[in-house]
């Protein structure tokens, strides 16, 4: 879903939209919004996933210019009327050493900040566990009736208000990354090869290796409606997907 950008900001704002389904046109309702002339469609031909997609959207951006902040986000987000200015306020206050910002990012199921994915590094033995469950057929479904009943007891406990604070994380939600331009000077990527899933690992490692830290700002909010671009999926090839990404996080970068 395309949210309307507040008058105040949109003339610093450059959208781009990519089609992985090959569905839109240029006269699409989301690429004709009254006002917005900086709104550009990206059609790739075929389905790149979804950092393939986003490196995709930053090679077609406007390299005249040089964004304070690359935004990469699903479909499945909401924002509020007052997000883009906020998050112009906030952005005077994070670290000179942050490489990407996470919002705070509302589960609709649980109702719980999504972020952040991980506080810390993984060792080795976390990325080994779900690979082996990744595996195989059995094991994944195993997984996931774990994963459904865990959901279920966050779901049914309290949700405890988020409190707004600026602090460094590992990873956050790959629902939203807002980059910042050290990360792309220093030398990070969204060079993802993988199709789908880990994007945060792959972001995290990123920042790492170019000495810069993700940071977890909750004074930005926004909502999710969860699994909605995922649930449609098979999920033999979601498990596929999956065990292909963390191999792939694994063998680069641990």
């Amino acid at each position: 879903m395309l949210q309307t950008v507040p008058v105040s900001f949109r003339n610093n704002v450059e959208a781009i939209i990519v089609d992985n389904s090959g569905e839109l046109t240029n006269q699409s309702g989301c690429c004709t919004l009254t006002g917005f002339q900086r709104l550009r469609l990206v059609s790739p031909g075929q389905n790149l996933g979804y950092f393939g997609g986003a490196n995709a959207g930053y090679a077609a951006r406007d390299d005249h210019l040089d964004p304070d902040i690359t935004m990469i986000a699903n479909p499945d987000l909401l924002f509020s009327d007052g997000f883009f200015d906020q998050l112009a306020t906030q952005s005077a206050l994070w670290p000179s050493d942050a490489g990407v910002i996470f919002p705070a990012v509302k589960d609709s199921a649980t109702q719980r900040d999504s972020n952040p994915f991980l506080r810390t590094r993984p060792d080795v033995k976390y990325l080994d566990t779900r690979i082996f469950f990744f595996g195989s057929r059995l094991r994944y479904s195993v997984w996931m009736l774990l994963h459904l009943v865990k959901s279920k007891l966050r779901k049914r406990s309290q949700a405890s208000a988020i409190e707004h604070s600026i602090n460094p994380v590992y990873a956050g939600h790959g629902s939203l990354f807002l980059f910042l331009p050290a990360y792309f000077t220093n030398g990070a990527s969204l060079a993802f090869e993988s199709f789908l899933y880990a994007e945060e690992l792959f972001v995290a490692e990123m920042c790492r290796n170019a000495g810069l830290k993700p940071f977890h700002d909750t004074a930005l909010l926004v909502d999710h409606v969860s699994h909605i671009t995922t649930s449609t999926l098979p999920s033999e090839q979601r498990r596929k997907w999956q065990h292909e990404s963390l191999s792939y996080i694994r063998q680069r970068f641990f």
